[in-house]
């Protein structure tokens, strides 16, 4: 299982919103996870940045 550690470079993914990101590495990290439920326990706490920004409707 590919875990991500304070010592590793960054990765960048140009065009990829991070809500995306999160979700699929979380998807990727519960899928091997149960594929090892009976060997290894497991905890996932994903917190994805979605920021907001103010919207006006142009009227169009």
């Amino acid at each position: 299982m590919e875990q991500i550690r304070n010592h590793d470079e960054p990765v960048y993914y140009p065009g990829e919103y991070n809500t995306d990101l999160v979700k699929n590495k979380s998807l990727d990290f519960l899928d091997d996870a149960a594929d090892n439920v009976n060997t290894r326990p497991f905890f996932l706490f994903a917190m994805p940045i979605g920021p907001h920004t103010e919207v006006v409707p142009t009227g169009n």
